[in-house]
């Protein structure tokens, strides 16, 4: 397995800038792992909470996601869902895992393995050099670090596989008195 990844980020001026990123070994990592994951549990949960709650709707009894999705509603129906989530909720709870008192230290520490123009990161001097008034790119480095680590591995669920995440209520039989045909 491979353990480091290289990319390249431009700099708020325009200036590319290649990245070699070493990832932690599994006694740190898994550390690390569980900590992001914990910050990731707040705002997560809330919006897939919202996310579950308004997508029930969108399925009726027998329905399977695939074919909601080619129905030429879904997207308003999508819409309607997404306007149900309630963002202020959502970013309430990620403004506070984000301003915890420990998140620029989170930083720094999943900054240590990265290397900027061969310049090791874990240098204070070096880190100030290459984010003063750049922390966007700062931030996309963060996510490829997180990327290199695979602390969040892609979920892999198919859409067949959703449909069994959210229940679906089955159609009750009619109580009313027998036809006759």
């Amino acid at each position: 397995m491979d353990t480091t990844r290289e990319f390249k980020l431009t700099d708020a001026d325009g200036v590319s800038h290649d990245y070699v990123v070493t990832a932690m070994e599994p006694e740190e990592g898994v550390l690390m792992m569980l900590h992001l994951s914990g910050l990731a549990c707040g705002p997560l949960g809330v919006a897939i909470g919202g996310v579950v709650k308004n997508a029930r709707g969108l399925l009726t009894s027998g329905q399977s996601l695939s074919s909601v999705m080619d129905d030429p509603k879904a997207l308003g129906a999508v819409w309607t869902m997404i306007e149900g989530l309630d963002f202020g909720v959502i970013f309430s709870s990620l403004g506070s895992a984000l301003l915890r008192p420990d998140a620029a230290a989170t930083v720094k520490k999943l900054m240590h393995l990265v290397h900027r123009d061969s310049r090791p990161m874990r240098e204070a001097a070096a880190f100030d050099a290459a984010y003063k008034a750049n922390y966007w790119e700062l931030m996309r480095c963060v996510v490829e670090v997180i990327r290199a680590n695979r602390f969040f591995p892609q979920l892999g669920i198919s859409p067949a596989e959703l449909t069994t995440l959210i229940p679906v209520p089955t159609e009750q039989p009619s109580s009313g008195p027998p036809t006759t045909g």
